[in-house]
C-alpha cells in the first residue's frame, strides 16, 4: 500500500457478531431459572480476535460462558463487555425503543474514557449491546447486535498510510515482533489497546538499528515528558486491506480525549494483526496510519453501531436452534419448560429437583399406573419402574392409556410392564422407564411346599425388596387389597415413601402411609411407642381391608376393578400431586396434615398434604381424614416390622400358630324396637351394663383367650362419633388385640355381614372364628369351648354354645337336638310352635372357614332366585340368614356339634332385661373382675347392700344407701338419704335428696326431684323352674293393659 497524498476520512470495518450455539443454550436456561420476567440489562462477556485469516469478516463472538463475571477470552483473544436486553414477548423486541439503550452503553465508554479508568484497562472500550427474544417453546431466537461507537464532529482524516511490512523496509516490523514476543514473555498477554515506544516515528527516516519497547496505556505522560516516539497500537479483528476495524473508533475516541491536544492532534497507530502462518505468526499485514484526530473534550452528541442483518439493512437476526437440536434434547428441554415457567410468578419457591430427581416405583401397570406414569412425565420425572405381572386384554386400551390395539392378541396380548415402559420411551424418549413382569406375593395365597416353588417366591420376595430399596415413592396401584401387604411391609422397613390408590365404583382413596421419624424401630408389641402415636396410619391401619385371598369365591365383576372411567383419572393425579406436595413440604414424608390450616408448617408452596383423600362422585364430595397408626396393624406395626427383621423371608413362610378370631354381631338401627326408648339416644351395643357397653363384656371375654387375636364388629350402624369413640378406647385398654368395625351398605340378615366381610375374616387364614350376638349376656368359658371344638373340628365344622331351657320357654329361641354320645346336633328348628328340645341357642358360635365357603353358594343361589324373581324388592342376594341358612343345613350335615354351657346367661332384649343382665354381670364380677365392685368403708361413703358398680366420676352422699344389683354410671350425683335398688343410673343423671329409685333405669343428664319415687315391677326369671330364662314378651296383655315393668326415664334433652 503506498503512501496516501490527499488526505481522506477514516472509515472502519463494523463487527460482525457470531453466536456459539451453546450461548443460546446458556440464555434459556438463564430465562428459565434466573431472570424469569425481569427484562432489565443483564451483564454479558464476548471476545475478538486479531488473528483470523484474510477474507473473513470482522468477528465479534459470544459463547456460553458469557454470562460469568470472570470469564476469561480464550487464548489469542481479548475481551469486551456488554449488556443483554432479554424481552418477555416478540411485541416488546419488535417495538423496543433503541436509540435510548444504545445511548446507555455509549454512556459506559464515555465515563471510562473521561473518569481515565479506560486507560488502566482498555477493554472496556470495546462493548456491545445485544436485544433479544427467546421462544423457548419453538426453540427461536430473535437478536440484534450494536457495538456503540461515537461519531466525531470532526471527522478523523488519514495522512499517511502503509503496511506494516514496508516501513522502514521491514525493520520495523522485525522489531515489534520482538517487543511483542518479550512483552507476552514477561505478562503473558497482550492487552487490546497498547503504546509502542519507539526511536522513530512511522513515516519518518531512521538510520539507526530498530529497538522498541511494549508500553502500557498509563504509561503514556512518562514516556511523553522523557520525549520518546510514541505509536499508539491496538489488536485489529479487521482482516480487510486498508481498513481497520471497529475497535479503533472508541480508541481514537480516548485519544482524542487525553493526548491529542500534546501530539498537535497528529497521531501514529498500528492495526496490529498477528496471523499464523506456515507455522509460524505473521504480522505483516498490520496497517500503519498517521491520523489527523481533534481533541474533543463534550461528549459527542451521536453515536452508531446497529448491526445489519444478512439482508445488509439495518434489522434483527434470527435463529433456530430446533432443526439442528437433537430431537431428545429438544424434547426434554421443552418438558422442562412449561415447569420452570411455575416458577416465574406462580410458585417462586417450587423446587423442581426434589421432584424430577425422585426414582418412582409403580406396583401396578393397568389403569392407575398407566395414568400415575403420564402424570409423573409432566412433573418432569424420568426415573419411573412399573411392574405388573399381567398382559395386554382387548379392554384394556381404552382406559389404561399407555396401550393400544396392537398390543393386544388373541394368544394373551403383551406383558404389561415392558409395553408400558416402551410406550414411555415413545412418548418421552428422555426417561429412564423400565418394565418388570414379576408377581408379588400375597397373603392368603398357598404355596406349594416344594423346595422350587418356595425358592421361586423367595426370589420374587427378594426382587420386590431390592425394588423398594433403590426407588424413593412406591405407589401402590394393585387390583387385590392383600397384594398391596408386602410392598407395605417392605416400605416400612426400608422407610419409603408410599403412595396407596384404590378404587371403588364411584369413589376413590388416595392416601400416604405414614413413616417413623427414626431409623431403629422399637420392637415393643404391647403398646404403641410415642413415635407411633404421631404416626400416620397406613393402608392396613384403616377399615379398608386387611390382607387375605380377595380373589376366591368371587364373581366376574368382583374380580374386576369396576369403576367409572373418571374416577383412575382424578385418583391418579391426585396421587401424583399429593407426592409433590409433600416433596415440596419442608419435613417431606414426616409431614403431619392439617388440612385446615394455611401455615407453613402445615403446608407446602403446593397447598396442605392431607393423610388421606377420599372422594365420591355420586356426592361430589371430598374428605380429608387423618388415620393414626395403629399399634397392631398387620402392615406397619413395629411388631411385624421388627418379625420382618428379625426372620426376614421365614417370616412371611410361617402360619399363625392356631390362630383365631371374634366376630360380634351388633346388629342395627331398626332392631332393638323393645328396648326402646334406650336405644334412641346411643346404640343398642353400647348400652352400658354393669359400668360397661354391652359389647364390651364380650370383647373383655375374648381378650382372655391367647388364640384370639382380631375382634370384628359387623353391623348396620352408620359410623359415627359414638362409635369411632368406643372402638378407640377399646383398642388402647385391649392393646393385645385387634378391633374393628365393618359397617354393612344394608341390612344383611344375621349371616350376610359374615359373607359379605368374609375376606376380612380370613385374613391371616385363623384356624376358627367365634361369633357372638352382641345382646346376650353370658360368662362362658371361651377356653373350654376352644378345646371342645378342636376335639370336634376332625369332623364338625360349627360348635353351637346351648344352655338348658324350661319346656314352654324353649320354644321362644333356637332349640338343638343333641347326640349325648357324641355331641354332634342332630336336629334344629328356630323358634317351633311344639316342644322340640330343652337345649336352647345361646347366639353363641364356633366357625371353621369353611363355613364362608357355604354362604358363598347361598349367595349364589339368591342371586338366581332374585333374577328368577326380580320384582321381589325383599330378595337381597347378600341377605342370609344364619340359624335358617347356615346351622339347619349344617346339623343334616353332622358337621355341628353341641357345647353345653351351666353357666348363667340371658338376652337382652328389653330394659327389664337390661336389668337382670346387670344382675348377672355385678354377680359374675366376684370372680373375675372383684375391683370393680363398691365395697362398704369404716365410718365413710355410702351404704353398700349387695353387688354395686359406681363410676369413680361419680359423687355418691354418704348417707346414701345403693344395692343390690345397682349401677351409677360416670358424673351421677346421688344426694343424702337416697335409696337406689336393682337399678341402672346412667351419666350424667341427678338424684336429689331422700328419693327413692327401685326397679328401675334412670337415663342420661336425668333429674329426680327430693323426696321423690321413681319405682317399676322386678322382672325376674321364674325362681321355681330349674334353667329359667328372662322371657321378653309383649309390652301388653291381651286386654291392651300396659304388662307391668320396669321404670325408665328417658334421656332428658
Amino acid at each position: 500500500m503506498s503512501e496516501d497524498k490527499d488526505r481522506h476520512i477514516l472509515q472502519f470495518v463494523p463487527f460482525l457478531s457470531t453466536i456459539e450455539s451453546g450461548f443460546w443454550t446458556k440464555l434459556a436456561e438463564a430465562k428459565l431459572n434466573i431472570f424469569k420476567l425481569d427484562d432489565s440489562r443483564k451483564v454479558l462477556n464476548g471476545f475478538y480476535t486479531n488473528s483470523d485469516t484474510e477474507g473473513l469478516p470482522c468477528r465479534h463472538s459470544i459463547d456460553f460462558g458469557a454470562f460469568e463475571m470472570k470469564n476469561k477470552a480464550p487464548p489469542l483473544c481479548f475481551s469486551s463487555h456488554g449488556g443483554l436486553h432479554n424481552k418477555n414477548t416478540i411485541e416488546d423486541f419488535k417495538s423496543c425503543d433503541k436509540k435510548p439503550i444504545l445511548e446507555e452503553e455509549a454512556k459506559l465508554i464515555w465515563n471510562a474514557i473521561t473518569s481515565g479508568e479506560a486507560i488502566l484497562s482498555p477493554d472496556l472500550l470495546v462493548r456491545f449491546l445485544l436485544l433479544s427474544f427467546a421462544d423457548l417453546k419453538k426453540y427461536m431466537f430473535y437478536y440484534w447486535f450494536a457495538f456503540p461507537a461515537f461519531v466525531h464532529s470532526v471527522p478523523v482524516t488519514v495522512c499517511h498510510s502503509n503496511l506494516l511490512s514496508d516501513v522502514h523496509n521491514g525493520k520495523f516490523m522485525e522489531a515489534l515482533q520482538n517487543a511483542v514476543q518479550l512483552y507476552r514473555k514477561e505478562n503473558q498477554f497482550l492487552p487490546n489497546f497498547f503504546i509502542i515506544c519507539s526511536p522513530t516515528t512511522l513515516f519518518g527516516s531512521c538510520n539507526s538499528e530498530l529497538t522498541m519497547t511494549i508500553c502500557k496505556l498509563k504509561d503514556f505522560e512518562l514516556l511523553y515528558q522523557q520525549g520518546h516516539k510514541i505509536i499508539f497500537a491496538y489488536c485489529d479483528p479487521s482482516t480487510i486491506p486498508g481498513y481497520p476495524g471497529w475497535p479503533l473508533r472508541n480508541y481514537l475516541s480516548l485519544i482524542a480525549y487525553h493526548w491529542s491536544a500534546q501530539l498537535s492532534q497528529t497521531v501514529d497507530i498500528i492495526c496490529y494483526r498477528d496471523r499464523p502462518q506456515d507455522g509460524k505468526r505473521n504480522i505483516s499485514h498490520s496497517l500503519c496510519f498517521s491520523l489527523n484526530v481533534s481533541t474533543i473534550k463534550e461528549c459527542p452528541l451521536n453515536s452508531t453501531g446497529w448491526e445489519k442483518n444478512k439482508a445488509n439493512k439495518y434489522g434483527p437476526r434470527r435463529v433456530d436452534l430446533a432443526e439442528d437440536m437433537d430431537p431428545v434434547k429438544l424434547a426434554e428441554s421443552s418438558v422442562n419448560l412449561n415447569l420452570k415457567l411455575m416458577k416465574w410468578r406462580l410458585m417462586p419457591s417450587l423446587d423442581l429437583k426434589k421432584i424430577s430427581s425422585c426414582k418412582c416405583l409403580l406396583l401396578g401397570a393397568g389403569t392407575l399406573g398407566c395414568n400415575i406414569a403420564r402424570a409423573l412425565l409432566g412433573w418432569g420425572v424420568t426415573n419411573i419402574t412399573l411392574v405388573d405381572y399381567g398382559t395386554v386384554a382387548f379392554s384394556n386400551p381404552v382406559r389404561q392409556t399407555l396401550f393400544e390395539f396392537s398390543d393386544c392378541s388373541t394368544a394373551g396380548g403383551k406383558s404389561k410392564a415392558p409395553a408400558a415402559a416402551e410406550r414411555l420411551k415413545k412418548i418421552f424418549p428422555g426417561v429412564n422407564a423400565e418394565g418388570i413382569e414379576l408377581s408379588i406375593p400375597m397373603p392368603g395365597h398357598p404355596i406349594s411346599d416344594r423346595a422350587e416353588s418356595v425358592a421361586r417366591v423367595k426370589k420374587d420376595v427378594d426382587r420386590i425388596e431390592n425394588l423398594v430399596d433403590s426407588h424413593d415413592v412406591i405407589y401402590l396401584l394393585m387390583d387385590t387389597r392383600e397384594s398391596r401387604w408386602l410392598p407395605t411391609l417392605l416400605a416400612t422397613v426400608k422407610r419409603k415413601f408410599v403412595i396407596n390408590v384404590a378404587l371403588g365404583f364411584d369413589s376413590y382413596l388416595v392416601m400416604r402411609h405414614g413413616m417413623n421419624s427414626h431409623q431403629n424401630i422399637p420392637c415393643s408389641s404391647s403398646s404403641e411407642s410415642s413415635d407411633q402415636e404421631s404416626k400416620l396410619g397406613c393402608y392396613f391401619c384403616n377399615d379398608v381391608v386387611a390382607p387375605g385371598n380377595s380373589m376366591k369365591d368371587r364373581t366376574l365383576d368382583q374380580q374386576c376393578t369396576v369403576s367409572r372411567p373418571g374416577v383412575s383419572m382424578i385418583a391418579s393425579a391426585l396421587a401424583v400431586e399429593l407426592m409433590a406436595s409433600i416433596l415440596q413440604h419442608p419435613h417431606g414424608p414426616l409431614a403431619l396434615p392439617n388440612p385446615g390450616s394455611l401455615s407453613d408448617e402445615a403446608s407446602s408452596c403446593l397447598g396442605p398434604v392431607p393423610h388421606q383423600i377420599r372422594g365420591f362422585l355420586s356426592h361430589n364430595q371430598i374428605f380429608y381424614p387423618t388415620t393414626e397408626a395403629y399399634g397392631k396393624c398387620t402392615g406397619c406395626s413395629d411388631f411385624v416390622v421388627s418379625a420382618y427383621k428379625e426372620k426376614g423371608f421365614q417370616f412371611l413362610l410361617e402360619p399363625p400358630a392356631n390362630m383365631w378370631k371374634a366376630v360380634i354381631l351388633i346388629g342395627g338401627p331398626e332392631k332393638g324396637t323393645r328396648f326402646r326408648p334406650l336405644s334412641f339416644d346411643v346404640p343398642k351395643p353400647l348400652f352400658p351394663v354393669a359400668g360397661l357397653p354391652m359389647i364390651q363384656h364380650h370383647i373383655e371375654t375374648c381378650s382372655k383367650i391367647d388364640q384370639i387375636k382380631e375382634i370384628l364388629l359387623i353391623g348396620f350402624y352408620p359410623k359415627s362419633e359414638e362409635i369411632e369413640k368406643f372402638i378407640q378406647s377399646a383398642r388402647k385398654q385391649y392393646n393385645s388385640i385387634i378391633i374393628r368395625y365393618l359397617p354393612e351398605h344394608t341390612a344383611l340378615g344375621t349371616a350376610g355381614g359374615l359373607y359379605h366381610y368374609r375376606d376380612q375374616i380370613e385374613a391371616g387364614s385363623p384356624t376358627a372364628f367365634f361369633v357372638f350376638n352382641a345382646d346376650v349376656c353370658c360368662n362362658l368359658a371361651l377356653k373350654d369351648i376352644v378345646e371342645f371344638h378342636q376335639e370336634t373340628c376332625a369332623v364338625g365344622a360349627i360348635t353351637i354354645v346351648t344352655t338348658e331351657a324350661p319346656h314352654q320357654e324353649s320354644m321362644s329361641y333356637g332349640c338343638v337336638v343333641e347326640n349325648a354320645e357324641t355331641h354332634e346336633a342332630t336336629h334344629y328348628v328356630e323358634k317351633p310352635e311344639t316342644f322340640v328340645s330343652s337345649l336352647i341357642n345361646c347366639g353363641v358360635y364356633v366357625f371353621k372357614p369353611e363355613v364362608l365357603n357355604h354362604l358363598g353358594n347361598i349367595f349364589r343361589k339368591h342371586q338366581n332366585e332374585r333374577f328368577i324373581d326380580m320384582y321381589d324388592e325383599d330378595a337381597a342376594a347378600e341377605k342370609i340368614s344364619l340359624e335358617k341358612e347356615i346351622l339347619v343345613p349344617y346339623v343334616s350335615s353332622g358337621k355341628m356339634f353341641v357345647y353345653k354351657t351351666t353357666k348363667p346367661w340371658s338376652q337382652i332384649k328389653s330394659a327389664a332385661s337390661a336389668i337382670f343382665a346387670n344382675k348377672l354381670y355385678l354377680s359374675n364380677y366376684h370372680k373375675t373382675n372383684s375391683h370393680r365392685l363398691a365395697r362398704n368403708a369404716p365410718n365413710a361413703g355410702p351404704l353398700i347392700s349387695g353387688d354395686v358398680f359406681i363410676h369413680e366420676t361419680a359423687t355418691v352422699h354418704s348417707s346414701a344407701v345403693l344395692g343390690p344389683n345397682v349401677t351409677i354410671g360416670e358424673d351421677v350425683k346421688i344426694g343424702p338419704g337416697v335409696r337406689v335398688c336393682n337399678s341402672i343410673i346412667l351419666p350424667g343423671a341427678v338424684i336429689e335428696n331422700h328419693s327413692c329409685v327401685l326397679n328401675a333405669i334412670i337415663g342420661w343428664q336425668s333429674y329426680v326431684g327430693e323426696w321423690s319415687r321413681v319405682e317399676g315391677t322386678a322382672h325376674q326369671p321364674n325362681p321355681n323352674a330349674p334353667y329359667a330364662k328372662m322371657i321378653s314378651g309383649a309390652l301388653f296383655d291381651e286386654e291392651g293393659r300396659l304388662i307391668p315393668s320396669i321404670t325408665v326415664l328417658g334421656k332428658c334433652k
